[in-house]
């Protein structure tokens, strides 16, 4: 998987490695932004989406903190392990399918439903 890029930058493998793709999906809400993105049928999702989406995950009394953490935790983290390209301005995030991500989120999801 590449990532794109707004500007002139070399395209940037993503995390094939996997130890970094566990690390990355140990956390509980990165897992559930990755696995929403990996669902997501375009390679491009509006950050209000993306939300939206994750929508059921956040507490009433805990959402402006989730958001925040979102924007400026969670996407930088996947954004600098290469995994995503997040675009502030224009609010927008790529996601380019990566097998190795789809297959652990495959078995943690088979492993938490048995």
């Amino acid at each position: 998987m590449t990532k794109r890029s707004t500007d002139d930058e070399k395209p940037v493998q993503s995390p094939a490695n996997p130890n970094e793709v566990l690390r990355l999906l140990a956390n509980d809400r990165r897992r559930q932004i990755v696995t929403v993105l990996d669902a997501w049928n375009e390679s491009v999702i509006h950050f209000e989406e993306l939300q939206q989406q994750l929508s059921s995950e956040f507490e009433s009394s805990d959402s402006d903190n989730w958001l925040l953490q979102l924007r400026h935790v969670h996407l930088p983290i996947l954004e600098q392990a290469g995994l995503v390209e997040y675009d502030g301005r224009n609010r927008t995030i790529w996601y380019d399918d990566c097998e190795l991500v789809t297959e652990v989120l495959t078995v943690i999801e088979s492993r938490a439903n048995a």
